[in-house]
């Protein structure tokens, strides 16, 4: 099974860190975030960035395990966590 990196939505500011996950819907077809905006620079665009990382998941031998690998390098800063970790939920 192949999957790919759906790639960030950043500020338009080069020098901004500011990032975030796209959101797909049942189609995993990339929509528009509901604010277009920059939470740090409020007049700032978000810019879609594309990503050509590509992941093989493979399920040897009916094992339980899974074998991913990993082709490609992300074109965009790592975006924040959907969830919190373990000990941020503490």
């Amino acid at each position: 099974m192949y999957k790919k990196c759906l790639g960030a939505f950043v500020c338009s500011k080069s020098d901004c860190n500011f990032g975030m996950c796209p959101i797909t819907n049942h189609n995993n077809e990339v929509l528009l975030p509901t604010s277009s905006t920059c939470k740090i620079h409020f007049g700032n665009n978000l810019l879609y960035v594309l990503c050509p990382v590509r992941f093989a998941m493979n399920y040897p031998d009916a094992s339980q395990y899974i074998v991913i690998e990993h082709f490609g390098f992300h074109t965009h800063a790592k975006p924040p966590k959907l969830h919190p970790s373990t000990k941020g939920m503490k």
